[in-house]
């Protein structure tokens, strides 16, 4: 066996997706150089250089280049959102050894597809397409909480609020 073999199912997919979410903050940056360095742009603001709202598009700035930087903001920004939430799921499944390997490459499979297809087109089959991925990544998600709790229902319980 090689080591990529023994590594984890779970961790690699973690891995897939943090680095899927820097791809597309690198395909950003690139994107943002490009229209900057070639006056399709103009910074408003060198400090806020990271908010899409900091640049004024260029008279020559097609409407569907513009449109990409806020796709791509947007793809970006939901894989920020999800990565903690997938991550600690992830983790916990890990440590507490609880098979969750075909949910979180489904997970990673259909984030990369909702990302692409965000990306790409903002058209009502597209739409279908993020809609249907990201609910599979939220069943998968609801499916490993599960597993876990079947798994150690005190972990669960610990967690429950103390009111009294």
């Amino acid at each position: 066996m090689t080591h990529f073999e023994e590594f984890p199912r779970p961790l690699a997919a973690l891995l897939g997706f943090a680095l899927w979410t820097a791809t597309l903050i690198l395909i950003q940056a690139i994107h943002r150089w490009y229209l900057i360095l070639g006056a399709r742009v103009v910074p408003k603001d060198v400090i806020a250089i990271g908010d899409q709202s900091s640049y004024v598009p260029a008279k020559n700035l097609s409407r569907s280049n513009w449109s990409f930087v806020k796709r791509i903001t947007r793809a970006h920004m939901n894989c920020v959102e999800n990565l903690p939430v997938f991550g600690a799921l992830v983790v916990v499944a890990y440590l507490s050894e609880v098979n969750v390997d075909t949910l979180v490459q489904v997970v990673l499979v259909c984030r990369v597809v909702q990302s692409v297809a965000h990306v790409i087109s903002i058209s009502p089959p597209f739409i279908l397409v993020r809609m249907t991925a990201f609910i599979a990544q939220m069943v998968c998600m609801a499916k490993m909480t599960l597993a876990i709790h079947a798994a150690h229902p005190s972990l669960c319980e610990a967690l429950k609020p103390n009111f009294m």
